[in-house]
């Protein structure tokens, strides 16, 4: 029942561009490989270990997995599973194969890995497609501007931020975080209109003074004239649209109210299914 599994992985397994009696030359020219056939065989991976041209280092990696190798009798093909095992110069040809249409990294591993296997696939696989010119043009980058931490303002309620989140029945939270103690203010607003925050923050800035620099993004509450006259002698700084990583502090508290919100919800829901 081996040699039959094994001859259908020879069927299956084998990559389109090689065949198996390539593969089965290439195992029978190895030495290591043969060392690792007999010990498959014979159960005993220490007496193939000072076999003369025999890799000690590749054998003590497939000596690791020696419990999912399975060998045919003729010992020049040697399935892991479903993959065939390569320890020969085919490595790199099969590499280089399955990077032939310079679909970058992942998809070169997947198309490798689905039915080779030898120590370090993945190393290999890396190290080639970093080297194609190809796969660099072809690849998009998202890469990331380095983070640049704002200053820590002089001392509390310097510098604040404003900002929204929606509740589940329509109403708005308006959220006012201290930039230099992160100390929040939360107030419910019925509308995200400009005559709506201005109350609230005139409120707030009562309470604790009024700031040298509000903080916010460039809704139209924010840039419209009536909220300009209302920060006149003020630094209003309007962060980059769609770009929420300009006023993390705040963005990040909105995250924790959402998530407090929610979790409100459903133990609410859960207590009453109880009840009923």
């Amino acid at each position: 029942m081996a040699e039959e599994y094994v001859n259908y992985l020879a069927t299956t397994s084998t990559p389109k561009a090689l065949t198996t009696q390539r593969i089965e030359t290439a195992t029978k020219s190895d030495p290591t490989l043969q060392a690792i056939a007999e010990a498959i065989r014979k159960n005993n991976w220490q007496s193939v270990v000072n076999r003369p041209h025999v890799d000690s280092t590749q054998l003590h990696l497939l000596e690791r997995v020696k419990d999912k190798l399975t060998v045919g009798t003729s010992g020049n093909l040697i399935p892991r599973g479903k993959r065939i095992v390569f320890l020969t110069c085919l490595q790199e040809q099969v590499v280089k194969l399955a990077n032939e249409g310079h679909q970058g990294l992942v998809k070169t591993k997947s198309l490798v890995c689905e039915k080779v296997w030898f120590p370090n696939i993945d190393k290999l696989v890396e190290s080639k497609v970093k080297l194609c010119d190809a796969c660099s043009v072809s690849t998009a980058e998202c890469k990331r501007e380095p983070l640049q931490m704002s200053p820590l303002p002089d001392g509390p309620w310097k510098e604040v931020s404003v900002d929204f989140a929606e509740l589940p029945n329509k109403d708005y939270l308006l959220l006012i975080t201290d930039d230099y103690s992160r100390y929040p203010v939360v107030d419910i607003v019925k509308s995200t209109s400009a005559i709506a925050v201005i109350s609230k923050l005139d409120k707030v800035f009562s309470e604790f003074g009024i700031p040298d620099t509000v903080r916010s993004d460039n809704g139209p509450q924010f840039t419209g004239k009536e909220f300009t006259l209302f920060t006149e002698g003020l630094k209003h700084r309007k962060i980059t649209p769609r770009w929420p990583r300009a006023k993390g502090e705040v963005e990040r508290f909105v995250r924790t109210v959402k998530k407090v919100i929610k979790t409100v919800k459903t133990e609410n829901r859960n207590y009453k299914q109880e009840l009923n």
